[in-house]
């Protein structure tokens, strides 16, 4: 009796009566036909309700009454998607710490590839009904548990208190845990709010994250610096990517999501292969061994200003050149090795042997111009960071 009542409980966390309960508590209201003359001056917005399969969505108008909601919880999406994380990797590698930024790039990867993959396997639709909103349609088709938002939410600030607190002084524990929880608390809500997961699909993700770390935290150190030492990392990294690109689940319906996958785990992997190459050359060395001492977090000062965003900017130019090359090589690639032409052809573009090597080889760039190409072209302009040098471990 006991499992029933828990299963049922459980069960119950998934309906989607939470998530318009949970949209009208913040001021989201759809507009019904016979509403419309009532609301003829309020102002309005056309969206996308959930669609259950790849028909073509139903369009519902709705009535935004707290404009301050819509925007945090807006901005608390965009916390959770690749071009955030992409651009703060980057700034963190190139201006903070870019031993740190590694090792929560390789959680990252493992962390969006372990949930993407439950997703096709789980199969379970995003919530549906007749009262909820989609703010976020082009994201509708995809599956929702676990949800990769609230696991993100969750491993951002646990991995970096763990890779802090080794590596660094922590100046306000009290502070750090405060701002975790907020953090953690915007994205979650976020995802209810835009009507992309039900309140079960949060909960999956951040207990999953919490699983995973336990797991992967204890030996995340170790890894790192195999990645770093071993002679043959760049072929154990292709190895690894091109076997998790194969092994991931096949999806039923055409969806992002395993193009998603990999641009991350290729990006990861590009900057384990970039900062490897940084090693061989020496431009990274080991931190002294006979140092326990922790450092101190200071902030910039005036004089650091121009040097961090001449840094940054060199760095997203070189990012984004590299990628083009990226893209045009991976195109040509394909086009000679399997004689297709028309790759943006949505049947064509799902294929593997097109949507694997057209997300890998770009995004395998972008990984090598935030750890090799972006830092030597600072050392070029005379900008570069020099206490990246004893960032090897």
């Amino acid at each position: 009796m006991q499992l029933k009542y828990l299963y049922q409980t459980i069960y119950s966390l998934h309906d989607p009566i939470h998530v318009g309960r949970f949209q009208k508590l913040f001021g989201l209201e759809i507009i019904h036909d016979d509403d419309q003359d009532d609301d003829r001056n309020r102002k309005s917005s056309f969206h996308s309700s959930i669609p259950s399969t790849n028909q073509q969505p139903k369009q519902k108008k709705y009535l935004i009454r707290n404009y301050l909601w819509y925007y945090l919880f807006s901005f608390g999406a965009r916390l959770g998607y690749e071009v955030f994380y992409a651009l703060s990797f980057s700034y963190l590698y190139w201006n903070l710490d870019s031993f740190i930024c590694r090792q929560l790039m390789l959680i990252w990867a493992i962390l969006m590839y372990t949930g993407q993959a439950l997703k096709e396997i789980f199969r379970i639709p995003r919530p549906s009904g007749p009262n909820i909103l989609i703010l976020e349609p082009e994201y509708s088709f995809e599956y929702g548990m676990p949800s990769t938002h609230a696991m993100l939410a969750a491993m951002v600030p646990l991995t970096l208190y763990s890779l802090l607190n080794n590596r660094y002084e922590i100046i306000s524990p009290l502070l750090f845990i405060f701002c975790s929880i907020c953090w953690c608390t915007l994205i979650c809500c976020s995802r209810l709010y835009l009507g992309m997961h039900s309140v079960l699909d949060i909960l999956v993700g951040l207990s999953l994250t919490c699983i995973l770390l336990a797991f992967v935290l204890p030996i995340l150190s170790i890894t790192d610096q195999f990645l770093i030492h071993n002679s043959f990392t760049p072929l154990i990294i292709t190895a690894i990517l091109i076997i998790s690109s194969l092994l991931y689940p096949v999806s039923n319906k055409q969806s992002p999501s395993r193009g998603d996958t990999i641009s991350i785990i290729s990006a990861s992997g590009g900057v384990y292969i970039g900062s490897w190459i940084n090693y061989q050359l020496a431009i990274i060395r080991d931190h002294s061994s006979h140092s326990n001492e922790l450092y101190q977090i200071l902030l910039p000062s005036l004089n650091d200003m121009p040097f961090i965003i001449g840094r940054f900017v060199i760095g997203l130019l070189t990012l984004f050149a590299l990628r083009s090359l990226g893209k045009l090589f991976a195109k040509w690639a394909i086009r000679f090795f399997t004689g297709l032409k028309d790759l943006n052809n949505e049947q064509t573009k799902h294929l593997t042997v097109v949507e694997v090597p057209m997300k890998m080889i770009p995004f395998l760039m972008i990984g090598l111009a935030i750890s090799f190409f972006g830092p030597l072209m600072a050392r070029i302009a005379h900008i570069e960071r020099h206490s990246m040098m004893f960032e090897a471990s």
